[in-house]
């Protein structure tokens, strides 16, 4: 099979390319980013199957001439090019996969699912670890179920990696800032309600190493993406909520306060204007980084589930924990985050991603098989079945969890 990442040169999506690079029915890898030296060098480090390309995802025409004739393009650009690069992969008919929309622009993106469908080619949208592994886990327990009402999606991370650097970014420091200041967008007794940013204050007791960490809400896809799969199911809730280390998470909610946010241009003298956001990336990411750290992390990704089998409240957890990988030589939240599509990908060019349209996992991505990719790659799925014994509810325990 041959495979496209676009973006390829960049954090995430470079650890994608290098897991294809080490699955043998891939044949050729196809890198492509704006940055085209880059691009080289990730392909000149992943061995022959690799090559590069320069491309500019905002281009629709330059996008189909870079991925015509490939079976499947993994998207790991910037939400914002999604749905030029799924028009691209329409007009070529071929498979396609990303790393999220950050909810409302998967929203748009599944209005295209009539069009992938006649079309005959699959979009599996928003594949990374949160949103993408983690509808999985809900669907693990979803089918397990006869009704469903709600879905908690959360996502713990820790990280005591040894680093000279004052200020290590687990992922693009631009989404993370929108995390923090966007308003969130849950799904509520049925229908979608925007609440405030970093609201929903909750004490979640993860899996070690993690164990108890501060969860808030913040804008995801999984909102977008669960109530139109679990409809018929009767589902009425889900809730997205993220814990990152706590002194990294001040660090950021300080940056966010103080306007490191905003994508409005300010004057930083006469006649120079820049946007805090931007200028926040660019102070980032010339900021000299630790060749020698040594990286000890974990990202838990969590559905819990709540519903009724044969008359009777069950409840779900299902985690996955990743950490840091040194055969991938890449830390947990870059496993989590560049395996799954590349898994992904090659199911749809496989054949076990048989459903044709643009949805989220949870509707087409078998769990079975996925977990045992995951366990190639060092990723482990557990399961812990609840039910309550003396009423027929798990209200009262979740109002306890409140803060």
């Amino acid at each position: 099979m041959k495979i496209v990442v676009l973006g390829g040169a960049g954090q995430m999506s470079s650890l994608t390319v290098r897991d294809l690079a080490h699955s043998d029915d891939v044949k050729e890898i196809l890198v492509a980013d704006f940055n085209f030296e880059k691009a080289k060098a990730v392909a000149e480090e992943n061995g022959p199957k690799c090559k590069a390309a320069f491309c500019d995802a905002y281009n629709t025409e330059q996008v189909r001439e870079t991925i015509r004739g490939y079976d499947c393009v993994i998207n790991g650009c910037t939400y914002k090019v999604n749905l030029y690069v799924m028009d691209a992969c329409l007009k070529e008919k071929i498979h396609y996969t990303d790393l999220g929309g950050l909810f409302y622009i998967t929203l748009e993106q599944m209005k295209l699912d009539q069009a992938f469908r006649e079309a005959g080619i699959t979009a599996v949208l928003s594949m990374g670890g949160t949103p993408g592994t983690i509808n999985v886990l809900a669907r693990y327990a979803v089918d397990r179920l006869d009704t469903v009402e709600t879905v908690n999606v959360l996502n713990g991370c820790g990280d005591w990696t040894k680093t000279t650097e004052v200020f290590s970014v687990p992922y693009s420091i631009k989404t993370i800032m929108e995390e923090f200041t966007i308003r969130p967008v849950e799904y509520v007794g049925g229908k979608h309600v925007d609440v405030d940013p970093r609201s929903g204050l909750e004490l979640i007791n993860f899996p070690l190493p993690l164990g108890p960490a501060y969860a808030h809400y913040t804008i995801h896809s999984e909102p977008a993406t669960m109530p139109a799969a679990w409809k018929e199911k009767g589902l009425k809730n889900v809730y997205f909520k993220l814990a990152l280390p706590q002194d990294f998470h001040d660090k950021v909610a300080f940056l966010a306060d103080i306007g490191f946010a905003s994508q409005t241009e300010i004057e930083v003298r006469e006649g120079i204007k820049l946007k805090p956001a931007d200028m926040l990336d660019a102070v980032i990411r010339s900021m000299p980084k630790d060749a020698n750290a040594e990286v000890k992390d974990c990202d838990i990704l969590r559905a819990e589930v709540i519903g009724t089998k044969d008359g009777r409240v069950v409840k779900y957890t299902v985690d996955s924990i990743a950490r840091q990988n040194e055969r991938l030589k890449c830390s947990s939240t870059e496993l989590n985050t560049g395996a799954p599509p590349s898994i992904v990908a090659q199911m749809i060019v496989r054949g076990d991603v048989t459903e044709r349209g643009a949805f989220g996992a949870e509707r087409g991505v078998d769990p079975e098989i996925f977990f045992e990719e995951l366990a190639k790659r060092d990723m482990y799925v557990y399961v812990n079945q609840e039910y309550p014994v003396s009423i027929d509810s798990f209200e009262p325990i979740n109002k306890q969890k409140e803060i």
